[in-house]
């Protein structure tokens, strides 16, 4: 049991240190600081249409502006609610004027950097997602293939 608890520390660590070298996935790096056995106890819990917006929200692959802009389906990276700043997942989980008040709800301060956003449970990132409505068309979608509303 000693020996394949001491290969799992080893491979995690080497895991670790591999994500942390690799270059890209910069919003992905800014969420998940390596393997997480408690994030993937949760992901396997949720239904399929949470875990595909939890999983774009902590990617960046989720249809915010700045990632359409990559993608070249939209020209403009701004925010579409405060026109501020590049509607990035850290911009609208932590910075957006727009979701001040939401956010305070649910997370208990008006504006959040990405260290504390690291320590915030998927559950609470995905409510927080809900009560801002911005991902309400892909909810309204999966619900009706699903027969389901949310």
């Amino acid at each position: 049991m000693k020996i394949r608890s001491a290969a799992r520390l080893w491979a995690n660590a080497q895991q670790r240190k591999l994500w942390q070298t690799t270059s890209g996935c910069r919003q992905a790096k800014m969420f998940l600081h390596g393997p997480d056995k408690k994030l993937s106890q949760y992901a396997l819990s949720i239904p399929r249409r949470e875990l595909k917006i939890l999983v774009a929200l902590l990617t960046g692959r989720i249809t915010l502006n700045r990632h359409l802009t990559v993608i070249k389906i939209q020209e403009d990276p701004l925010c579409s609610a405060c026109g501020e700043q590049e509607e990035t997942t850290y911009h609208f989980l932590g910075e957006c004027y727009a979701n001040m008040q939401i956010r305070y709800s649910i997370f208990g301060a008006h504006l959040m950097q990405p260290a504390e956003l690291h320590k915030v449970e998927p559950s609470t990132l995905l409510r927080f997602a809900r009560a801002t409505k911005r991902f309400s068309k892909l909810w309204l979608q999966w619900g009706r293939a699903l027969g389901r509303t949310f």
